[in-house]
């Protein structure tokens, strides 16, 4: 026989239900503020650039920067991502980001890089961007310090956040309780989960997004397409640093759809950032 409604207790026990019936593979991410080589996984820093390439520059010519440089070879062992190669993220100014079309690869850019030439040095690199200094002094670009990249391998189940949650905790909660939900216990469980993430950054690639907003795929539904978190950067507070900031105590994601990731394909991905 069901009951009419869940207390909090009762609630936390159908969330880690849920959470254990949708365990996905996950990349946590260890960020350690620390000089970092040019083939490193890191975020910010100076990126590996073939000979024959230059820096991503927007529509108005002006270049990008880089946010985020990910070597396979640094990977545990896992079904996520290509085995070799480098896989690089870079942004203009995140302010102008386009809501309209978070697809659109003009201030923003993913590029990959299969085969690596290991002979390329940081000043080859240093000596193709227009004002490598500019970059210590721009106080609004999300990465204040360079940080090298450890990565861990594990499972997890749907964050609150993700655009799913909603419809299989309901599900999960109908099968015991014949009254709705009480909005101020689910604010309880979404405080709750929110401070998991204080205690420490989401820096992850696979598993399940985090917001401070929305899940974007909620209302745009042509965008659930983007099924698999290519990366995530979460805000970093650093003791004596500035560390990482997207606004104010934001995150950042970027998805893809699995079958483009199989393919190697990364010219189609879903770039997302928002703060309270």
């Amino acid at each position: 026989m069901k009951n009419q409604a869940a207390t909090l207790e009762q609630a936390k026990e159908i969330l880690n239900t849920v959470k254990n019936n949708t365990l996905k593979e996950v990349l946590p991410i260890n960020a350690i503020n620390k000089k970092t080589s040019l083939y490193d996984s890191k975020f910010g820093g100076v990126p590996y650039l073939p000979k024959c390439d230059k820096l991503p520059t927007n529509k108005d010519g002006q270049q990008l920067r880089l946010l985020s440089q990910i070597n396979f070879g640094d990977l545990p062992q896992n079904s996520l991502l290509p085995k070799d190669g480098i896989l690089q993220f870079y942004v203009n100014d995140i302010y102008n980001r386009d809501f309209d079309n978070p697809t659109e690869q003009n201030d923003f850019r993913v590029v990959y890089y299969e085969n690596i030439d290991l002979s390329i040095k940081e000043e080859d690199v240093i000596n193709k961007i227009d004002d490598f200094q500019s970059w210590d002094e721009d106080e609004d670009f999300p990465v204040q310090v360079e940080y090298k990249l450890e990565f861990e391998s594990a499972k997890e189940g749907i964050s609150i956040q993700d655009y799913n949650f909603d419809k299989l905790f309901c599900d999960e909660y109908n099968k015991s309780f014949t009254n709705n939900t009480d909005d101020d216990m689910m604010d309880d469980l979404f405080d709750e989960e929110d401070e998991k993430r204080d205690d420490c950054p989401q820096h992850k690639i696979g598993g399940y997004p985090v917001f401070t907003q929305d899940d974007p795929r909620v209302y745009e539904k042509h965008l659930r397409r983007f099924d698999t978190i290519l990366l995530q950067i979460d805000t970093q507070e650093d003791e004596d640093e500035e560390g990482i900031v997207w606004g104010d105590c934001g995150v950042c994601n970027f998805f893809i759809n699995s079958e483009d990731l199989k393919n190697k394909d990364f010219s189609n991905v879903l770039f997302n950032w928002d703060c309270f």
